[in-house]
């Protein structure tokens, strides 16, 4: 069997799907309800209004909410998630919405959420509520670096100026490249915008005109040119749509816009016939094990994460034995433990000086 195929068909691989539509369609719905079918969810918001009503309560027992939208002069949710993407250990201030540095003074008002990216597995389902809201926040973030007023910047002059469109889509394609290395499921929702594709031909009077060549709609994302660039990024692209009043989920491409599944044959589905766990089955990966919870996202309080903080650092730098041979020579060394808070000068001296 070649190698690629073995790959694809290896029951240890993942999810990357992208799910995308108009608006009020149940695309957060469908990601969240992952958790009704076995999934540990971990959703970062980004949008407002979720549908946790109409989830079932052992579901919302298995949801963990990272509260990362935006504030009106903060680019939280881009910056939050690429804390995520960086992989490593960190601590969430969930009221000041800020990363807390290593000797940050702590809130005893304010909850934490304690998050290891590395501790999510299969059993794990990201989702990323919504791709648009990420994406809008890091225009967000270089504009507020750059100093440019985006109401008053229209015409896109000084976000131009400043090369932010270029900027934006490396950024985009960066945030794609990081999800897919996450060692967990990885639902990204998005909303759909229609692409023109013009041209400037002569009309039937002989006249230059601008005309409409052919229409494709595709996921937004940083530009039009970076919507057709995404479904590359995903291992399952599922179009959301209304036909009367019911939801229908497609897995297929048509000529008008993107869309396939790797892990599903093209179809469309109802909404609720086509849930998460189906691309988990009809790719014969690992199914998720119930009893397991999310290791990867905890939240504490105060007292709690002072005492989590207090472990982590001694983890981090252990106590370690040393020799210390007295300066006047006659005295023979002596073994010393030296504490692991911080390997500091002051430490060796005072434990130096214990022995």
């Amino acid at each position: 069997m070649p190698e690629a195929t073995a790959a694809l068909q290896s029951p240890e691989a993942l999810i990357r799907c992208l799910i995308y539509g108009p608006a009020k369609v149940r695309k957060t719905l469908w990601s969240l309800m992952a958790a009704a079918q076995g999934f540990n969810v971990v959703l970062l918001q980004g949008e407002d209004n979720l549908p946790l009503n109409l989830l079932p309560a052992a579901a919302l027992e298995r949801i963990k909410i990272l509260d990362f939208r935006d504030e009106l002069n903060d680019a939280v949710f881009c910056k939050a998630v690429y804390r995520l993407l960086k992989g490593e250990e960190f601590v969430w201030d969930e009221q000041s919405k800020t990363t807390v540095q290593p000797f940050t003074k702590l809130d005893p008002a304010h909850s934490y959420a304690v998050i290891d990216p590395s501790k999510l597995t299969h059993n794990d389902v990201l989702v990323v509520d919504t791709w648009t809201a990420l994406t809008q926040s890091m225009l967000l973030e270089f504009a507020h670096d750059n100093k440019i007023d985006v109401l008053n910047d229209i015409d896109g002059e000084q976000f131009d100026k400043f090369k932010g469109y270029a900027w934006f889509q490396r950024m985009a394609d960066l945030y794609m490249i990081h999800l897919r290395q996450l060692p967990c499921h990885v639902i990204v929702v998005a909303h759909q915008q229609v692409y023109e594709k013009k041209i400037v031909k002569k009309n039937s009077r002989d006249r230059w005109e601008t005309q409409v060549e052919w229409t494709r709609i595709q996921p937004r994302s940083t530009s039009s040119a970076q919507g057709p660039q995404m479904a590359k990024e995903f291992t399952d692209v599922l179009y959301f749509s209304l036909v009367g009043e019911t939801t229908k989920i497609s897995t297929g491409p048509s000529a008008d816009r993107d869309g396939g599944a790797i892990n599903l044959p093209p179809q469309t589905s109802n909404w609720d016939t086509l849930p998460f766990i189906q691309l988990i089955k009809g790719g014969g990966l690992l199914q998720p094990l119930p009893e397991t919870k999310c290791s990867g996202v905890n939240f504490l309080n105060y007292e709690q994460v002072l005492s989590w903080r207090e472990g982590n650092s001694l983890k981090a730098n252990p106590a370690v034995s040393t020799t210390v041979v007295p300066l006047d020579g006659k005295a023979p060394p002596v073994q010393v433990q030296i504490p692991g808070a911080k390997t500091s000068m002051t430490a060796f001296m005072t434990a130096a000086r214990k022995g």
